[in-house]
């Protein structure tokens, strides 16, 4: 039925004037919502429920691709350090220690395989057993001007369950102020690059490698005594000795 917009009287369908005082009748009270102009939506449905809900779906993929890339492992590069290397970090260790006892001059070349069978004591120190993240395999690469640090181990969750985890940490070995530092450009957990900035301020990492290596703390007094270190990845590391540089 349609009403009549002057008297009130209910017209049938169809007509378009009033059957009673031959008003026109506005059709528009019987056509359906959207023949009026007017756009049907679900209830609830409005466009800012729509965005939250895909802000929130992207937030989502956004954790569940982090939390998948810090699971990964990548592999490990060994270099297996052979009988020849563990006698050669030895033998130039004693020579620096004897050059900085006579402060005499000189320079000291480290290879890839020395350095990382030197590192390889720290996986069983008794420190490493009380970390977060059990070592079971710790590796330098040695880039162009930087040094990387790979970690991979096990971490602990309650009583049975364990999770083997990778951490990587990227740094420019450098003397600064007569001491040695490392100074962070680059990092991952797993395959989750960490961003320098976020190292250098956060210090996410620097607390797991400084009780990692917090057992050759020895050996970083012979490293604050030196001039200079630069990196290679051919040659590999050169440490040089020089009583004339301190200040």
């Amino acid at each position: 039925m349609v009403s009549c917009p002057k008297c009130g009287y209910s017209n049938e369908l169809g007509r378009i004037f009033c059957h009673k005082c031959g008003v026109k009748l506005d059709l528009e009270e019987v056509r359906p919502p959207a023949a009026r102009g007017v756009q049907a939506r679900g209830p609830g449905w409005s466009a800012k429920r729509i965005v939250g809900l895909a802000v929130r779906l992207v937030v989502l993929v956004g954790v569940v691709v982090m939390v998948a890339l810090v699971l990964q492992v990548p592999p490990s590069g060994e270099s297996n350090p052979g009988k020849r290397d563990v006698q050669g970090i030895e033998y130039k260790r004693l020579e620096l220690e004897r050059m900085i006892q006579q402060k005499k001059a000189g320079t000291i070349m480290l290879s890839d395989g020395e350095i990382n069978s030197y590192i390889e004591q720290i996986i069983t120190a008794p420190g490493a057993r009380n970390l977060i993240l059990v070592p079971t395999t710790v590796q330098v690469e040695l880039g162009n001007g930087d040094v990387k640090v790979v970690v991979i181990g096990e971490v602990k969750f309650g009583e049975s369950l364990k999770k083997q985890l990778a951490f990587s940490y990227i740094g420019l070995p450098m003397i600064e102020g007569n001491r040695f530092i490392f100074r962070p450009t680059g990092g991952s957990i797993g395959r989750l690059p960490i961003h320098p900035i976020i190292l250098r301020y956060t210090g996410l990492l620097d607390r797991y490698y400084a009780q990692l290596f917090g057992s050759l703390s020895g050996d970083r007094e012979l490293l604050n005594a030196l001039a200079s270190i630069s990196v290679d990845s051919k040659r590999g590391v050169e440490l040089k000795y020089d009583p004339t540089s301190r200040s």
